[in-house]
């Protein structure tokens, strides 16, 4: 499989699944990013992996200039309509966080939630998010902390996954501080790197289940996989027990918490020119 290949394939597993109740499980990450980019009235902002628009939205009403940009278009009617419901307008484009469809320093903030770190190419996704920003500008990124809640629960799916093709690098690197520094060396960004986590409660262990397999194309997709190559009752059982262990209610009822890593870049200003 070639780049151009699995990245159709990427198109197709995030227009399956259903991402607007996703979006809203993510919220207080999404609040989080918005808050600590300083997004504010004014600025041009640009959302990578906007998705259902949940941070494009949130963003815009900070009184922002906003513009999503996604790999699929897939969910901007639903982006479309929230952003109709929350009484703000929200440029969608189509396009790859590996190849952004905008000119150098176009944004003052550039925002991913759990989006960009899906691009194959770590680097070269990496290389972009720094390009479209403005000098003095701000890049945000929350990604899966590895070893952390969401990784382990979710893990049992992805180890028995046939490997990825070599160009790939596994989402899960973005949550690992030293990928991050490494990512960005090369760039003239000033790094700040927090760890966070937020609530996760839903009515049991089964409820969750039932929301990763309904609503997550990703998930969807790999149980497809994952059966036809006759796994998937060992996985299945595997990802139950993973949830077991992860939740700290005692009530029966599901609670956990999902850390993640917040990547703060924020890019050297131009130096003024002698007069």
């Amino acid at each position: 499989m070639d780049i151009e290949q699995f990245k159709a394939v990427q198109r197709q597993v995030w227009s399956e699944g259903d991402y607007r109740p996703v979006g809203r499980l993510l919220e207080p990450a999404a609040d989080l990013l918005v808050q600590a980019a300083g997004v504010a009235a004014g600025q041009r902002i640009l959302d990578v992996a906007t998705g259902a628009g949940s941070v494009a939205v949130l963003a815009a009403q900070a009184g922002a200039d906003v513009v999503g940009v996604d790999l699929t278009d897939a969910w901007f009617g639903e982006a479309r309509r929230g952003s109709t419901e929350a009484g703000v307008t929200v440029e969608l484009v189509t396009g790859d966080a590996e190849e952004l469809p905008f000119d150098d320093a176009s944004f003052d903030v550039v925002l991913s939630s759990f989006g960009a770190i899906m691009a194959p190419r770590h680097e070269v996704a990496a290389g972009e998010l720094v390009r479209v920003c403005r000098p003095g500008g701000t890049i945000a990124v929350t990604a899966w902390i590895p070893g952390g809640t969401a990784d382990v629960t979710f893990s049992p799916l992805s180890t028995q996954l046939p490997p990825p093709p070599p160009f790939v690098t596994p989402f899960i690197r973005w949550g690992d501080p030293d990928h991050v520094r490494a990512l960005f060396a090369s760039h003239d960004v000033t790094l700040e790197l927090q760890r966070h986590d937020f609530p996760v409660r839903f009515a049991s262990n089964a409820a969750f289940e039932s929301f990763a397999l309904e609503n997550s194309g990703g998930f969807s997709r790999a149980r497809q996989t994952l059966k036809a190559m006759g796994r998937w009752d060992r996985v299945h059982a595997d990802f139950r027990r993973a949830v077991e262990a992860s939740n700290e209610a005692e009530d029966g009822t599901y609670r956990t918490s999902w850390d993640f890593l917040l990547i703060l870049a924020r890019k050297a200003p131009r130096e003024p020119r002698p007069s």
